[in-house]
């Protein structure tokens, strides 16, 4: 698990060395700091970082410690929440590279969890779209980019700059705020105040309705797609 926020995920009144000691007692393994230091130099951090306290790293020194952390044990899968939160585009860049590497170099498996919809599309195979606490679509990251089926990821994906002016033919959505939306049932759509397209029928809460191998859209729209 890679945590939102480096600078929480490290305990600040202990030095790195210390930390990652802690990693190898808890798991009850032989400490490896070659390992260690083969993991850093990968990551472009040298042995120095071990002697040195969490606040006198930069920020993106931090996250790639709290990776290397992470992936101490070897594990299957990566889970990275918001890994370039409070970092500044350049730090940003070089971690989205580091991830990059570990899934093509390493073949990690990486779940990445982000409201930045440009950053997730530069990494993964597959976005799920989560809307109030559900998940409301699921395709390639192809078919999510260039053909948004529900509603709310229509407006995510419209609501994005186009540098190269590849303009998406997607109607916006005419948001129809109300502050009382905790008053709708609980068995209806939870986007049904919000949404342009909204039927009766959305007052019941939508089936996942399949739109290809492995995808689906939780959306009355695609009924008899």
């Amino acid at each position: 698990m890679i945590f939102q926020g480096a600078m929480n995920a490290l305990d600040p009144v202990y030095k790195i060395r210390y930390q990652i000691k802690e990693i190898f007692s808890t798991h009850k393994i032989k400490e490896d700091f070659d390992k260690v230091l083969q993991i850093f130099t990968d990551f472009g951090l040298d042995k120095s970082v071990l002697d040195k306290y969490p606040h006198e790293l930069s920020g993106g020194m931090k996250q790639r410690v709290v990776i290397v952390m992470a992936l101490l044990l070897e594990p299957e899968i990566i889970i990275a929440d918001e890994p370039t939160t409070a970092l500044d585009v350049l730090v940003q860049a070089q971690i989205i590279n580091l991830l990059k590497k570990l899934k093509t170099e390493k073949s990690k498996s990486i779940v990445l969890i982000s409201h930045d919809i440009a950053l997730i599309a530069d990494l993964v195979d597959k976005i799920g779209i989560m809307y109030a606490g559900e998940i409301v679509e699921i395709n390639s990251t192809k078919e999510i980019i260039s053909n948004p089926k529900h509603p709310y990821t229509r407006s995510l994906i419209s609501s994005l700059p186009d540098l190269e002016n590849n303009i998406i033919d997607i109607k916006p959505v005419g948001y129809k705020l109300d502050k009382n939306m905790e008053a709708l049932d609980s068995n209806s759509c939870k986007y049904f105040l919000k949404c342009e397209y909204a039927m009766d029928i959305c007052k019941i809460k939508p089936l996942d309705f399949t739109t290809g191998k492995n995808s689906f859209v939780k959306c009355w729209l695609f009924k008899d797609k």
